[in-house]
């Protein structure tokens, strides 16, 4: 069960991921407190992404892409790619309307998700390594 909490994890996460995509979608939301926040909307962006891409490249082990892009891990890739289409799909919305600052935050938030993913992963083996 250990073994699949990531993956558990995520799939949970996308389905709440999509609910939030629906909605603004729909030109509704429930996010209207990040807009009291200096740049609270960008925060948001990188956070979901961020948390998209941790829990993507924990699910993948971290594997990373092929050369030429061999430093950059699989889920933090695809996390990049699949909001890159979501943000540009804003073009055919009448609803949304795409910026440049959001696709900016979305990609600081793929690569904090590998961050995040590096860190978790080093501390694994800092568990398995130590003796207890």
């Amino acid at each position: 069960m250990r073994r699949h909490l990531p993956l558990l994890a995520l799939l949970g996460f996308v389905i709440l991921f999509g609910v939030i995509i629906s909605l603004a979608n729909q030109g509704r939301g429930f996010w209207g407190f990040l807009e009291a926040i200096p740049y609270g909307d960008k925060l948001g962006h990188a956070g979901l992404v961020a948390t998209l891409a941790l829990l993507l490249n924990l699910t993948l082990r971290n594997r990373t892409l092929p050369r030429p892009f061999g430093m950059i891990q699989m889920g933090s890739g695809l996390a990049a790619v699949v909001m890159t289409l979501e943000e540009l799909s804003q073009f055919l919305l009448p609803t949304r309307s795409p910026d440049l600052l959001d696709w900016i935050a979305n990609l600081t938030g793929a690569a904090l998700g590998q961050f995040a993913a590096i860190l978790v992963a080093g501390l694994r083996f800092r568990q398995r390594e130590s003796p207890h």
